[in-house]
């Protein structure tokens, strides 16, 4: 997963704030987060029509996002 260079919002709250703002493009959602906590964003994921990735851990994640501790999720928008 690569995101340098693109838009993208990390965690859940700046993830629902992207969905609300932006058009979103890609969403990552960690395979070892909590299900109540993903839950909604798979729900916004699925509204907008994206199939949301769920390979990645939430360590891939924050590190991927360039923060030094995991992410539940990471969305990717335009």
């Amino acid at each position: 997963m690569k995101l340098e260079g693109k838009h993208f919002a990390v965690g859940v709250k700046e993830a629902r704030k992207a969905f609300r703002d932006h058009k979103v493009t890609a969403v990552y959602l960690a395979c070892n987060a909590y299900e109540g906590v993903v839950e909604p964003l798979k729900e916004l994921a699925e509204e907008a029509g994206i199939t949301p990735d769920e390979e990645h851990t939430m360590r891939e994640l924050g590190r991927a996002s360039g923060i030094e501790v995991g992410a539940a999720c990471v969305v990717v928008y335009e």
